[in-house]
């Protein structure tokens, strides 16, 4: 018997030490290949710079409720930002916002446009949001609806899986101006994370995702970069940037 419990617990421990191992030699390689390639093309990168009043923001989450496009215009980085509402037209309601492009600028107290989505939105909310950012009780955000897809720079935002040798979760955040006629790329931000398996299983930190158990940088330094990504590739009259390479 004493034989046979010997045995049990060496083959718990050696399985117990194989999971260890396992999940030790995934953080070990998974974090050093996001160290790699955060140090080889992470971050911002820029190829062209150019002259623009403002952008479309396709990475913008709640058209409705764009706490990003309100803060652009509050602090003159741009005269204008676009945005773009998804949904089905054929199944909107008459007074809902439809499906389209729509440009948000800064207007003056009382102008109908600011009511543009004065039945899609909590008003109290709109206010707050504007009051938030800086915007003066004299103004307001104006809102029209765009025929088509804008012509101008376009920042969008997609997330890719890295495939590796070395069988490790490691994924890119990958934020891109382009041209929205030419699709030429102006610039980028990229930012490598990596997911251990370990919290892939467990998620102890809890939510629907696991927090990544390394990245490029910490999330206000990537807020920064993206910021930076549209106010150094698109110069305005109100943003004057020199062109740079990184």
């Amino acid at each position: 018997m004493r034989a046979e419990r010997k045995i049990t617990l060496s083959i718990v421990a050696i399985g117990f030490l194989v999971v260890v191992g396992y999940f030790g030699f995934d953080y070990y390689m998974g974090t050093r290949l996001v160290r790699e390639l955060c140090a080889r093309d992470g971050g911002l990168r820029m190829y062209q710079t150019t002259r623009a009043k403002g952008f479309l923001d396709e990475t913008v989450a709640n058209a409705l409720y764009c706490f990003s496009c309100f803060e652009r215009l509050a602090k003159k980085q741009f005269e204008y930002v676009d945005i773009h509402v998804h949904g089905d037209p054929a199944i909107a309601s008459p007074l809902a916002i439809q499906p389209g492009y729509y440009r948000l600028t800064l207007g003056q107290h009382g102008d109908p446009r600011c009511e543009q989505w004065a039945k899609n939105v909590n008003l109290a909310e709109w206010a707050r949001l504007q009051r938030v950012v800086g915007i003066s009780e004299q103004q307001c955000v104006a809102v029209e609806p765009l025929p088509d897809l804008p012509i101008g720079p376009e920042l969008s935002e997609v997330r890719e899986k890295i495939p590796n040798e070395r069988s490790v979760d490691v994924r890119v955040d990958r934020w891109t101006i382009r041209h929205t006629s030419t699709r030429k790329t102006l610039a980028e931000y990229r930012n490598y994370l990596f997911y251990a398996h370990w919290d892939r299983i467990f998620n102890f930190a809890g939510g629907d995702v696991p927090e990544p158990a390394a990245m490029c940088a910490d999330v206000m330094t990537i807020v920064d970069g993206i910021n930076a990504l549209s106010q150094r590739t698109l110069r305005t009259s109100m943003n004057q940037i020199p062109k740079t390479n990184d």
